[in-house]
């Protein structure tokens, strides 16, 4: 048996022998065909110009003219096939051997047509494939066009039926007439109508797209303004974004502790400010105690808050 993946048709087949182990100068350990050059490569089978059928056949060729050497049956069928030969041939070598003057007679039969030549592999071939060819060719449609149906075109034609041998080959041999004898036929004509119907009907979708254009480019027009629009937005949001993230992000106890010690002798400075200006002008302003010790106690409020806040950060 021979196995070859879905490929062949294009890569270089994977030829293989299943079923059992042999070995073989062509196979190697698994039974992949490995020693027929022309398949050693994609670009080697490329270059060779064999196609898939006469790649199998050289194969198959080689193995029927020179059988590799069983060394294992590996499928079960196959083992007890040869079981079942085995078996046969054992039992047609006793009965010759039995038969005395007969199977000598035979013998004598046998050796004198042995100095004929067997017939050759690819006589015998051509003659399977000659009686393997059908009489008749079958006809397969290649696939409509996407989106079009087309009629499927006839295997017979009844336009041809009453023409002799002379006409046709006139037919044949004049591209003119032939041309003629088409345009008459009535799968021509079916094809003809689907062209014209479809040819309208890309006009009219022809007609329709160049009514849409002005609302097409003015959309167009509208979409690059606001992805313009949309481009600056973002320059300015990254920025933005970045400094949010700053201030979102968690700070490092050092610095931390170095904006606290800073906010702390701000505040200090504040209130000793205020206490200086106040200072001196007791009399004048006397009516604006209250405001001065709000003031002045609000500052160091924040002052000592600071201070307790680096104490409870610095352990």
């Amino acid at each position: 048996m021979i196995a070859f993946t879905p490929g062949a048709s294009v890569r270089a087949p994977e030829l293989k022998l299943t079923g059992v182990a042999a070995t073989h100068e062509w196979l190697d350990g698994i039974g992949r065909v490995t020693g027929y050059a022309p398949c050693a490569s994609d670009a080697a089978f490329r270059s060779s110009g064999l196609r898939l059928g006469e790649a199998v056949q050289a194969v198959v060729q080689e193995l029927q003219l020179n059988p590799p050497a069983v060394t294992q049956f590996q499928d079960a069928h196959l083992k007890k096939l040869n079981q079942h030969r085995t078996a046969a041939s054992s039992s047609n070598s006793s009965s010759r051997s039995s038969s005395g003057p007969t199977a000598s007679a035979t013998s004598m039969g046998s050796s004198s047509n042995s100095g004929m030549a067997p017939p050759s592999y690819d006589t015998l071939l051509s003659s399977t494939n000659s009686q393997q060819q059908p009489t008749q060719e079958t006809f397969t449609p290649s696939s409509s066009s996407p989106g079009v149906e087309l009629p499927t075109p006839p295997q017979d034609y009844a336009e041809l039926q009453n023409l002799d041998r002379d006409a046709l080959e006139e037919l044949v041999r004049d591209d003119t007439l032939f041309q003629a004898f088409c345009n008459s036929l009535p799968i021509t004509e079916e094809y003809r109508q689907i062209a014209a119907q479809h040819t309208e009907e890309a006009a009219e979708l022809a007609l329709q797209n160049l009514q849409e254009q002005a609302e097409l480019q003015a959309l167009h027009a509208e979409t690059t303004q606001l992805q313009t629009q949309l481009q600056t937005l973002v320059t300015e949001f990254d920025p933005l974004d970045r400094q949010q993230d700053a201030l979102q992000a968690q700070p490092e106890p050092k610095v931390l502790l170095r904006e606290l010690q800073r906010g702390k002798k701000m505040a200090f400075d504040k209130s000793e400010r205020l206490a200086d200006d106040w200072l001196g002008q007791e009399e004048e302003c006397a009516e604006s105690m209250t405001s001065f010790c709000n003031e002045f106690l609000a500052e160091r409020k924040i002052h000592h808050l600071r201070a307790a806040k680096m104490q409870i950060l610095s352990g």
